[in-house]
């Protein structure tokens, strides 16, 4: 597992979710900002907890969480066809994700 790019990937993701927050707190009435303090945040930390113990058992198991939690957020917010998943093949293939060696 390349620990340095799920650090970095995570790091994303969390700004990601910041501007989320900043940019519409709610839509519609519903909570945006609150739904990923409440639910994405902390599945977030689960993944960050697991990758910093570099344990590749507790990272799939942080991720499947995190995936429900996002997957639970957009459905409550009418948003059901936004759908996470796992990836399974690499997303890139110019791209090379192996971690460097030192």
């Amino acid at each position: 597992m390349n620990w340095e790019l799920a650090a970095f990937e995570i790091d994303e993701i969390k700004e990601g979710l910041e501007d989320a927050e900043g940019l519409i707190p709610a839509l519609d009435g519903i909570p945006i900002a609150e739904m990923i303090k409440t639910n994405i945040d902390p599945a977030l930390a689960g993944v960050k907890k697991a990758a910093e113990a570099r344990s590749s058992v507790q990272f799939a198991s942080a991720f499947d969480n995190l995936t429900k939690a996002c997957n639970a957020c957009h459905a409550a917010a009418k948003r059901p066809f936004i759908r996470i998943q796992r990836p399974t093949p690499v997303p890139l293939t110019n791209q090379n994700f192996a971690p460097t060696e030192r």
